[in-house]
């Protein structure tokens, strides 16, 4: 075998999805074993959004959909039914319990934008019981919902805008090729929605009103617990960050700007399988660290500063977030050392306390107890936890015990405001967060980015043969 040759077959086995479709099909049927023989579930994957022109944002499906299909095209729903249910295709009757609606072959297309897996092709790749194309879906909607009693969807839907007017509107992205024109696609979307209004209306006296309920709200407690398999592609993900921040802390220095440390945490992503940052990376230094969410990422940095960096890759769909902050020119000053410090002792004693059936409640009082001791209290300003997973604030219930399998981050921060005249001035502007990962497990917890320098002495000699 040739380099190359070997070289195609590494590479395409980091990019495949480490997921067989078994675990999707499994994920599936305990969905199936939850819903009622009049429950119906729809779950449509995420729109393709304009970017500019004739250019498309990067697609991602939406996260519950990928959870129970491993599908990534768009245009694609997944409905799952409480008992067999029946409705026409086109010329054809398809029955059954599950069914994906994806787009068909269609070689003209896939020459511009990619190959497709196809209607044939889908059941047996994803062990899917039913694929139908897509353009039959508008169509099939009042079948499915025949005789159901609950409907649970991912869509959001209020008073102004009710269920049925949200599945109709969401259909828009689903309509046949030759409908899509706008002003054609507007009148299908509201005759669609008037039709099932009568449809509801309709139905017979004595027959329970159809409810509507979130998709979330079955798949989410299996999304809540990691699999090993999760676990693995997380544990990645962490690896891929941490050669990210590495080779960001190496490049720091006087003069370097924000976004080439962005450069060199993405390129060590995708270099190493990341197929994308699982949010837009924050590369705050000097007075950016002090925005939470800031990703301009465009100031020239300067020595004696700091530079905090929350960044995550997502690898086969799991995001991480890690934080780390870090002085410009590889040394902390003693007013940032001590800050830092603070921050730290925060994070250890909150990490010390995970165990089974701790709270987020519970997690974010020990670490703010930390820093009031240490008189920072007043420039706290969020919370230290949230669930990682598919999603970089994966789902989970606030107040919720955490359970073996849960994984999560803690990230306590300080941020002195240039003006607080209730400090020194050495210690005005400065801004620290760190952030880490846990596993809980059955004993207590794993510190899954255990092995990304953390410590004053850890950062300092890994950025000393720069200076």
């Amino acid at each position: 075998m040739s380099r190359l040759a070997a070289l195609i077959i590494v590479l395409s086995s980091l990019l495949q999805s480490q997921l067989p479709p078994d675990d999707f099909r499994q994920r599936r049927q305990a969905i199936l074993d939850r819903l009622g023989p009049a429950d119906r579930m729809l779950v449509l994957t995420r729109p393709v959004f304009i970017r500019n022109s004739d250019q498309d944002h990067p697609f991602r499906p939406d996260s519950d959909f990928w959870y129970l299909t491993g599908f990534w095209e768009p245009r694609a729903v997944l409905v799952l039914s409480g008992s067999e249910i029946s409705f026409s295709a086109g010329e054809e009757t398809v029955s059954g319990r599950e069914f994906l609606f994806l787009r068909e072959k269609d070689p003209r297309a896939e020459t511009w934008t990619g190959r497709r897996v196809g209607v044939a092709a889908a059941p047996a790749r994803l062990l899917i019981e039913q694929a139908v194309d897509i353009n039959h879906f508008s169509g099939a909607i009042e079948a499915i919902l025949q005789d159901a009693d609950t409907a649970y969807m991912n869509l959001s839907w209020s008073d102004a805008a009710p269920p049925l007017d949200a599945l109709a509107e969401a259909t828009l992205q689903y309509l046949p090729p030759a409908e899509e024109r706008p002003r054609g696609a507007f009148r299908r979307v509201r005759a669609l929605a008037a039709k099932l209004r009568r449809y509801r209306e309709a139905l017979k006296a004595g027959t329970p009103q159809l409810a509507y309920r979130q998709a979330g709200d079955l798949i989410h407690p299996l999304r809540l617990i990691k699999s090993p398999a999760e676990i693995e592609l997380l544990q990645k993900a962490i690896d891929i960050t941490a050669a990210g921040l590495l080779a960001a802390m190496r490049r720091s220095g006087h003069g370097v700007y924000e976004y080439q440390l962005q450069a060199s945490v993405e390129f060590a992503f995708k270099d190493r399988g990341a197929k994308r940052s699982g949010y837009e990376p924050i590369i705050g230094s000097g007075p950016n660290a002090l925005i939470l969410h800031y990703n301009e990422n465009d100031r020239r940095m300067q020595a004696g500063e700091l530079v905090l960096m929350d960044v995550g890759a997502e690898y086969q769909m799991y995001t991480v977030d890690i934080t780390r902050t870090f002085p410009v020119n590889g040394r902390f000053s003693e007013a940032q050392r001590e800050v830092y410090n603070v921050v730290l002792k925060a994070q250890a004693a909150a990490a010390a306390a995970l165990k089974p059936g701790i709270t987020d409640a519970d997690i974010n009082r020990i670490a703010r107890e930390t820093i009031v001791e240490a008189g920072y209290g007043e420039f706290i300003l969020h919370g230290v936890i949230h669930l990682i997973g598919l999603d970089v604030h994966d789902v989970g219930v606030r107040g919720t015990p955490l359970a073996p399998g849960t994984v999560l981050t803690i990230e306590p921060g300080i941020y002195i405001p240039a003006d607080a005249e209730s400090v020194p001035v050495e210690y005005r502007g400065i801004g620290v967060r760190i952030e880490d990962d846990y596993l809980i497990t059955p004993e207590g917890a794993i510190h899954m980015s255990r092995d990304i320098p953390r410590t004053v002495s850890q950062i300092e000699a890994v950025m000393s043969p720069q200076r």
